[in-house]
């Protein structure tokens, strides 16, 4: 019977996030809600800058929750886009790149927002009769 290439290494992990193997405290399930990762990773049309979502996970709400990040392509200046606490996603460039388009979600539903670079200012242009998909 042959072993399966992968079993070692998954192991190997499950051993590390479940037990003290490196001296470490146990990963608990408590510990799941603090994890945080970057997606949607949207690079300015002259390469320096990038918006990116930051996820992580509301324990109240027990949801994954998103909120967009600028940073240059350096990675300093880090900061949140805009100061919104809601749900946002889909960040998209203008072609100038003076711009970011995203959607964020409202006690209302889901609206257009744009991010204004220099003067970093935030502004809703729409108000549609249902959520929208995609920019």
């Amino acid at each position: 019977m042959k072993r399966n290439k992968l079993f070692g290494p998954i192991y190997i992990l499950f051993l590390a996030f479940t037990t003290n193997a490196f001296g470490q405290e146990p990963f608990g399930m408590e510990d799941i809600f603090s994890l945080q990762y970057a997606n949607n990773i949207q690079i300015s049309p002259n390469g320096e800058r990038i918006v990116y979502r930051k996820m992580g996970y509301d324990v109240m709400k027990d949801a994954a929750m998103g909120s967009l990040w600028i940073m240059k392509s350096d990675g300093s200046e880090d900061q949140k886009l805009s100061v919104r606490d809601e749900n946002e996603y889909a960040p998209v460039w203008s072609p100038s790149g003076d711009r970011v388009a995203f959607i964020s979600a409202g006690k209302n539903g889901s609206e257009v927002y744009i991010y204004w670079l220099i003067s970093q200012k935030v502004a809703r242009i729409s108000q549609l009769p249902s959520n929208p998909s995609s920019l």
